[in-house]
């Protein structure tokens, strides 16, 4: 097992898997999805990349557990945001905590956003998201068919405009609060008419 330094005593301690999705995910949060590989993982760790091997079998695997553990941490946060809630005052909470997120981890978001690696478990980490937003979509009222259209329309919508602010699409020309308030009430909005149609 490869042995790793830890800069708070000197000594030498052991690597494990955990370890190295959280050195990934750092530098991730850093460097961006794009940039990650296993020379630079194998860098930050202060080991030699063949000792990744020992907890990971390559970089697709890396990628493909940072998906899932991402997608957990969101729909964590998600579910505590919607816990008691309903209504507008649901889906405002959930959209504050989806844009909270996706600027806090604005990397690892489009980690979590691009081709699942591992379906099957991404899906399961997916599905209590899933679950957060279509509970509070559910409280309009809506039939099965129309709260999944619904659930998917703002999901669009707050995804889109998180995926911009965190690009630094908007600039400093707009005042981004305002529009993502904006966003929220056209939000509400569909799901007002949708229940009332």
């Amino acid at each position: 097992m490869a042995l790793t330094a830890d800069t708070t005593t000197g000594a030498r301690r052991r690597l494990d898997r955990e370890q190295v999705l959280e050195a990934a995910e750092a530098l991730v949060d850093t460097n961006g999805w794009d940039r990650l590989t296993m020379a630079a993982l194998a860098g930050r760790l202060g080991v030699k990349v063949p000792s990744l091997y020992n907890h990971v079998t390559g970089l697709d695997d890396v990628r493909s557990e940072m998906q899932v553990r991402t997608m957990r941490q969101l729909a964590e946060a998600l579910a505590t945001a919607a816990m008691g809630r309903t209504g507008e005052a649901g889906l405002i909470a959930l959209a504050r905590v989806h844009r909270r997120f996706v600027s806090e981890y604005p990397h690892r978001y489009q980690g979590v956003t691009r081709e699942s690696l591992n379906r099957v478990a991404f899906a399961e980490a997916a599905g209590r998201a899933n679950e957060a937003l279509l509970a509070v979509v559910g409280s309009y009222g809506l039939s099965p068919d129309d709260a999944l259209r619904a659930e998917l329309a703002v999901f669009s919508a707050l995804h889109g405009f998180t995926t911009l602010e965190a690009n630094g699409f908007f600039g400093d020309v707009i005042d981004t609060d305002a529009l993502f308030e904006a966003v929220v009430a056209g939000a509400v909005s569909i799901l007002g008419q949708t229940s009332a149609a």
